[in-house]
C-alpha cells in the first residue's frame, strides 16, 4: 500500500516537474537570447556612433582630393585647398581624440605629408591623387566595420547595411566625379573604372535595402547630376558608363563637381 502511494507521488512530481523543467529551459534560452540581442544592439549602436564621426573625416578627405584635383588643374586656388587640408586635419583629431579609430593604424600617413609635399612640389599627378585619397576613404570605412556589427534580417540591421552601401557609393561617386574633373589627364581611365567598382555595388545594395522613402530622397540626389548632367545620367552611368559619359552635354564645370560631391552627402 505504501508503495503504491509512493509510486503515485513519484509520477505527480514528475509530471509537476516536467513542465518547471521546461519552463525553466525555456527562460534561460529567452534570457540567453535577450542577451545576445542587447549585444548585437549595443554592437550597432557602437558602429553607427563611429559611422557618424568617421562619415566627417570621409567627407573631408573627398573635398581635398576634389580641390587637389582642381589646383593641379588651375581650376580652385592654393587658399581653397589649404582650408579643406584643414577640415581634414580637424576631422581626423576628432576621430582620434573621441577613441573612435585609430586613424593612424588605419592609415598610416595620415598626415598626409607625402601626398601634401607632392601637390606643392607640382609632382603629383591627378590620377596618384584620386587613387590615394580613394584608398584613404575606402579603408576609413572598413575599418568602420558596419556590416560585421548587425543582423540584417532585421530592420535596424538592414537601416546599417544601407548606410554602409551609401557611404561607399558615395566615394564611388566621389571618385568619378573627381576622374570627370581631370577627363584630358594621362592614366585617368584606371581610375575611372576604380570609381564604378566601388559605386556599381553599393548602389545594388543601396537598391537592395534602402526604404522606398530613402530611395525617393537619394533618387532627388540623383536628379541634381541629370539636371546639369543629361536625363537619366545617374542611371546610364551605372549601366553603360562609357556611353554615358561620351553623351553628356557637356564637360561640368569644377563648381558643379563641387557641388554634386556635396549633393550624395545629404542623402548620407
Amino acid at each position: 500500500m505504501l508503495l503504491g502511494r509512493l509510486r503515485i507521488r513519484a509520477r505527480l512530481a514528475l509530471l509537476v516537474n516536467i513542465p518547471m523543467i521546461a519552463l525553466v529551459v525555456l527562460a534561460i534560452a529567452t534570457t540567453l537570447n535577450l542577451t545576445a540581442d542587447a549585444g548585437r544592439a549595443n554592437d550597432t549602436a557602437a558602429a553607427v556612433r563611429k559611422a557618424r564621426v568617421v562619415s566627417t573625416l570621409v567627407r573631408a578627405l573627398q573635398e581635398e582630393r576634389l580641390k587637389s584635383v582642381g589646383l593641379l588643374l588651375g581650376k580652385t586656388t592654393r587658399g581653397d585647398l589649404m582650408l579643406a587640408q584643414a577640415d581634414t586635419d580637424e576631422a581626423a583629431a576628432v576621430v582620434t581624440r573621441q577613441g573612435v579609430l585609430d586613424v593612424n593604424a588605419v592609415v598610416p600617413d595620415m598626415p598626409l605629408r607625402v601626398m601634401r609635399t607632392g601637390l606643392t612640389a607640382g609632382a603629383a599627378t591627378p590620377p596618384q591623387v584620386i587613387t590615394y585619397y580613394g584608398t584613404l576613404t575606402l579603408a576609413m570605412i572598413d575599418a568602420i566595420r558596419l556590416i560585421d556589427a548587425v543582423d540584417a534580417d532585421t530592420e535596424q540591421g538592414r537601416q546599417v547595411v544601407a548606410l554602409d552601401a551609401v557611404m561607399r557609393a558615395n566615394e564611388g561617386f566621389g571618385m568619378l566625379l573627381a576622374s570627370m574633373a581631370a577627363a584630358s589627364s594621362t592614366g585617368i581611365l584606371p581610375v575611372y573604372v576604380n570609381g564604378l567598382a566601388a559605386l556599381q555595388p553599393a548602389a545594388a545594395r543601396m537598391v537592395q535595402y534602402l526604404s522606398p522613402e530613402q530611395l525617393q530622397l537619394y533618387g532627388r540626389v540623383v536628379a541634381t547630376f541629370d539636371v546639369r548632367l543629361g536625363k537619366d545620367f545617374a542611371i546610364r552611368l551605372l549601366r553603360d558608363p562609357g556611353s554615358a559619359l561620351i553623351n553628356v552635354q557637356e564637360p561640368p564645370a569644377f563648381f558643379d563637381l563641387v557641388m554634386f560631391t556635396g549633393a550624395g552627402r545629404v542623402a548620407e
